[in-house]
């Protein structure tokens, strides 16, 4: 349960709707059929980007949280400090693989979306 609570499965479901939406809304005409397997391993890499971020984020507000939301608090009471981590770069490096293969079968830029996305991670420092 603590997993669920720290990768926040509400949002990722949130995220993933909205990504099919767009397929049916629109991409669909524009993407082939042929490359909606790519178009599913984009929604998994944006997934695992989102998952990553909210697990560094609970990682770093966990002063923040123990005082302002002590009952909803995952880190330090339902998962260890080191888990938090390993599933932060676990995720991040799972998309990075996917970011490359995507790379490399596209033929596109697709890598410089993933090291686009992850920039703010690297700038992160937290107001606690």
């Amino acid at each position: 349960m603590g997993f669920i609570r720290l990768i926040r499965i509400n949002n990722l479901l949130i995220i993933v709707i909205t990504l099919i939406g767009v397929w049916y809304g629109s991409a669909h005409s524009l993407i082939l059929n042929s490359q909606f397997i790519s178009y599913l391993l984009m929604i998994l890499f944006t997934i695992l980007i989102a998952a990553a971020g909210n697990a560094i984020n609970d990682y770093f507000d966990i002063k923040a949280d123990r005082i302002n939301r002590p009952k909803r608090q995952v880190i330090e009471k339902t998962i260890k400090k080191r888990w938090a981590i390993i599933i932060h770069w676990g995720f991040y490096l799972i998309a990075l693989v996917i970011s490359v293969y995507l790379s490399l079968r596209l033929h596109s830029w697709f890598m410089f979306l993933f090291i686009y996305s992850q920039l703010p991670y690297y700038g992160y420092t937290p107001f606690s």
